[in-house]
């Protein structure tokens, strides 16, 4: 990011953050790669994992980096990898402050400061994206259960006329 020596100090900087932070309804975060605890969150993470404020999250100690609906071992693949690599993107079932739980893509982009290292953590809600690919996949099942079991003959073309499917009564 450049900005113009004019406005390069550090009011101008967190104003910009908290522009950018608050103008989305992402989850955004600065993680402290050492003690794997956040320092910043904006209120679009609030909102997303159903705390009342950033403030809340960070200083009741319930809100963590495993904020997610997965066993130990994965989760400590999870850190390691972050730790191993230059950027790292996952996808999972995230639980909120209530309980409740969303699919989310997390995204962990490091970063240093003052010879400390951060990482820059954005979720964003996946839960259409997610539901549309079930829905698929049961449409899909059901589409082989009536292939399957249909007592007449039935054959699937693809757009060249092309036979992809057969059941045994179509031969």
């Amino acid at each position: 990011m450049y900005i113009v020596p004019t406005y390069r100090d550090a009011r101008f900087e967190t104003k910009f953050l908290e522009v950018i932070s608050g103008a989305t309804i992402s989850f955004i975060g600065v993680l402290d790669a050492q003690n794997h605890e956040f320092i910043y969150i904006n209120q679009g993470g609030a909102i997303l994992f159903e705390y009342p404020d950033p403030e809340t999250m960070l200083t009741t100690g319930k809100f963590h980096i495993n904020q997610c609906r997965c066993n130990d071992e994965k989760k400590c693949l999870i850190l390691k990898r972050i730790d191993k690599h230059k950027a790292f993107e996952t996808e999972s079932e995230f639980i909120t402050g209530k309980g409740n739980s969303f699919w989310g893509k997390a995204v962990y982009t490091p970063f240093t400061h003052d010879a400390k290292s951060f990482f820059y953590v954005q979720i964003d809600k996946t839960d259409r994206a997610h539901k549309a690919e079930e829905n698929l996949q049961e449409e899909q099942q059901r589409f082989q259960a009536f292939l399957e079991f249909a007592s007449i003959g039935v054959i699937t073309v693809d757009k060249f006329s092309k036979i992809v499917v057969a059941n045994p009564f179509a031969c």
